[in-house]
């Protein structure tokens, strides 16, 4: 019988992929503007392979730690409301205090210093501030 390696390939280049994009949001976050990798670091936090979900929230620590992200009222909303045009969740904020809590448990304090970077930026970003503000209202 042939068996193929192909899930095994396709989930390495995944990681491979968002690993590189994590990176480059670390460091020349303006290049990834409007090319989907928010979108892409959105819906890969909720992955169940480990490796996604740190490069994942990796990503979006990296490019909420960016002026023009932190004060963008439309990023703050598709954290918290998700797109249903394109199938992607809200409530990716409930969705990283998880993920801390579960690696604070297991004391994985490497991806816990990701994830909690990730909330920070989150919660203290000014767009996600005036939505709430918002929401309030």
């Amino acid at each position: 019988a042939v068996t193929s390696n192909a899930p095994q390939v396709t989930s390495q280049l995944h990681v491979l992929a968002l690993s590189t994009l994590a990176n480059v949001a670390e460091v020349e976050t303006a290049l990834l503007a409007n090319v989907g990798a928010l979108e892409l670091f959105t819906r890969f936090v909720a992955s169940p392979q480990p490796a996604l979900r740190y490069y994942a929230a990796a990503g979006l620590q990296n490019m909420l730690a960016y002026k023009a992200y932190a004060t963008n009222l439309a990023v703050a909303h598709l954290l918290t409301f998700g797109d249903p045009q394109s199938g992607l969740r809200g409530g990716t904020l409930g969705l990283l205090l998880a993920l801390s809590n579960q690696a604070r448990d297991r004391r994985d304090e490497v991806l816990l210093g990701v994830l909690d970077g990730a909330i920070v930026n989150i919660e203290y970003s000014p767009a996600y501030a005036a939505l709430g503000n918002v929401v309030r209202v």
